[in-house]
């Protein structure tokens, strides 16, 4: 409604099963210079790069779910790979089928979106996994993270692996998993708040997100989330 009062207009095309494109126009004014002089510099949060350099195997069967998943994996400088099944995940770490790993290094780990997660995955997942390193497939196992909705203990309760992220991902919230996932201890520099950052800003102050719509109310809190975590990045 906001957007249509500054005489702005929104659409959107959706295709099922695939995902929606929304577009929208807005009639802005330009700011006044005096008031860019008067604001005050905001410093970036940068993210941790002792992820740099590591790969991963993604597995989710929804293309632009995965898109998502892999963008917030390169803002940690990890690169990966994207398969529609952990069958054909444990073929790119075998080397079966014609599958292999040219455009990766040895995995560090295997992230699972949790619909993708099939009946005794626990038990067969592990031991092809076991067999794997000791054939010398794989020198060392991949760390195997769920990617789920739900509540993290609960499902740590119902599956062994390593770590479970739950949605919506955040970068901030798969480097804080994967350090401990993997071992790797955070540096102080990475702990220190900057004071001048937009995150520093936000620091004390109490933010009401209003909407009727339970989605959307996720949504607004997911985005003041986001901005926190980039520190103004965006």
């Amino acid at each position: 409604k906001g957007l249509l009062i500054m005489g702005g207009q929104i659409n959107f095309v959706s295709r099922p099963h695939v995902g929606s494109t929304f577009t929208f126009t807005a009639v802005l004014r330009r700011c006044d210079r005096s008031a860019i002089s008067d604001s005050k510099p905001v410093v970036l949060h940068s993210l941790p790069s002792c992820f740099n350099g590591l790969s991963a195997i993604l597995v989710d069967k929804r293309p632009v779910r995965a898109t998502v998943t892999k963008y917030h994996l390169q803002r940690l400088g990890i690169t990966s790979e994207v398969v529609g099944s952990t069958e054909l995940a444990l073929s790119m770490l075998s080397g079966r089928n014609g599958s292999s790993l040219i455009s990766l290094k040895q995995p560090s780990m295997l992230l699972i979106e949790n619909d993708s997660w099939g009946s005794n995955m626990d038990t067969s997942l592990r031991t092809k996994l076991l067999e794997m390193k000791n054939s010398g497939c794989t020198p060392v196992s991949p760390k195997v993270i769920l990617l789920a909705a739900s509540e993290s203990d609960k499902l740590t309760a119902n599956y062994t692996v390593d770590s479970v992220i739950t949605k919506p991902l955040k970068a901030s919230t798969l480097a804080t998993c994967l350090f401990q996932a993997l071992g790797i201890k955070q540096s102080r520099t990475e702990k220190l708040e900057d004071s001048g950052s937009l995150r520093g800003l936000l620091l004390g102050k109490n933010i009401l997100v209003v909407d009727d719509n339970k989605v959307n109310l996720r949504g607004g809190c997911w985005f003041i989330e986001e901005i926190w975590e980039r520190g103004g990045e965006e």
